[in-house]
């Protein structure tokens, strides 16, 4: 659960985000370093590589089963959290403050967003805009970095899959990029990476015929590689498949 401190005691300073922290029994809080964890929703993956600082100070990095142990935090700390975009953080922010004289753990879920949108490519300057839309092929993406989207991305029309989300069939109409909210449905607990099972149906616009990557660049990635797929769509977005213009009979 995140309580979020809508204001400090002196005034307007920014809004912190208290993190979620599990108790340590009371007879090991002297002898435990603190520990953070952080992984994702979609498998509970550990971030590893992620970079946290403590009052401002770099400390380390999140190791591979998720945790970093902060020895030198002692009573109220500022947690930063960098290498991970805040819109999949707890309260969309980068940075929280962690009791520790209370608890000795600290737990940071990464939400199981992703935002679909098509890209179509630009003219040049001595292009014809309408003529480039014509012939020109478009791809459809994924990603969890909202960041990464460009400007000129558009919203498709369709069905995107996640065959052990509780959702498992999700319709996309066309008036968002998202994001689209992935969770984990209790029947498969101990499924693989949710993101790694997407699959999208794309209702082409007039023009154009839509063609699934086949097989999947997100399936067949983590067959070779196992992990977090989601992790991986924060550092690059994925194309699922092609928007091809119709040729004129």
């Amino acid at each position: 659960v995140v309580t979020r401190l809508a204001r400090l005691a002196n005034g307007d300073a920014p809004a912190l985000w208290l993190a979620r922290l599990v108790a340590a029994p009371d007879a090991e809080a002297a002898s435990v370093a603190p520990c953070l964890h952080v992984h994702s929703t979609c498998c509970s993956t550990g971030a590893a590589g992620v970079s946290v600082s403590l009052n401002g100070t770099p400390v380390g990095e999140i190791g591979e089963n998720g945790e970093l142990k902060l020895p030198n935090a002692r009573g109220s700390c500022r947690v930063g959290i960098q290498g991970v975009p805040s819109c999949l953080l707890p309260g969309s922010t980068n940075e929280y403050l962690a009791h520790f004289h209370c608890s000795k753990r600290m737990d940071l879920e990464l939400a199981c967003l992703v935002w679909v949108y098509s890209w179509h490519p630009e003219a040049d300057e001595d292009e014809d805009q309408d003529e480039v839309n014509q012939d020109a092929m478009a791809m459809v993406f994924v990603c969890s970095n909202v960041e990464q989207i460009p400007d000129e991305a558009r919203a498709v029309v369709g069905r995107l899959s996640c065959p052990q989300a509780e959702e498992p069939e999700i319709i996309l109409e066309g008036q968002s990029l998202g994001p689209v909210l992935l969770r984990r449905s209790w029947l498969f607990a101990h499924g693989n990476c949710l993101v790694s099972q997407l699959s999208l149906d794309v209702v082409a616009p007039p023009g154009y015929v839509y063609e699934a990557r086949s097989p999947s660049p997100l399936q067949q990635r983590h067959q070779e590689l196992q992990g977090c797929e989601l992790q991986r769509l924060m550092h690059c977005p994925a194309v699922l498949g092609d928007l091809k213009p119709v040729q004129p009979v």
